[in-house]
């Protein structure tokens, strides 16, 4: 039996990679980024966000599971506030995509966030208060990627190529929402 947290980890990593590689992953690991465009960086990645909380609290799929729905994209409002921005409105730009994958993206970037925090809270002028997203449950990331992992692990192997087509296609999007970011 071929587990789906695998599975997708397998299908998309080269998209991952590239995303990793990219100018927008790369500028908030940059040392001199700037509140204006850690403001930017966070309104592109709120829209991209909120999709993806979107897919997954309407689908149920967390109904039942030992993961508790968490609402990210209000995180980063509040950090939006703090350094005198909006969120950008909301676009739905996942609505067609396949609920786990949507959850997949969402809460396997969460462990990348951990490096990120830890980046912006040391190296950046950027503010505190304005951490909230990606300082949220720092310690208990690990945990619940494990939850979530097994949660995956319940899908019918039927469905794997679907979700990670629509994987990747999560991943395309993410990339092509942030690119108007700092370049």
């Amino acid at each position: 039996m071929n587990l789906l947290s695998d599975y997708l980890r397998k299908q998309t990593s080269k998209v991952h990679q590239r995303i990793e590689r990219s100018s927008w992953s790369q500028a908030v690991l940059n040392d001199e980024m700037q509140t204006k465009d850690y403001g930017t960086w966070l309104q592109n990645f709120h829209s991209f966000l909120a999709s993806c909380e979107y897919q997954v609290q309407v689908s149920g799929i967390l109904d039942g599971a030992d993961i508790p729905f968490i609402n990210r994209s209000n995180l980063i409002s509040l950090d939006l506030e703090q350094i005198g921005l909006k969120p950008s409105p909301n676009q739905h730009i996942l609505s067609d995509l396949n609920a786990w994958a949507c959850l997949y993206v969402m809460e396997g970037s969460q462990m990348g966030g951990l490096t990120l925090f830890r980046h912006l809270n040391a190296n950046c002028s950027i503010p505190k208060n304005a951490l909230n997203y990606f300082g949220y449950e720092l310690r208990m990331r690990p945990k619940r990627w494990l939850k979530v992992q097994g949660l995956l692990n319940t899908v019918t192997e039927s469905d794997h190529d679907k979700i990670a087509s629509d994987a990747i296609t999560c991943f395309e999007r993410l990339d092509s929402s942030m690119q108007p970011q700092i370049q």
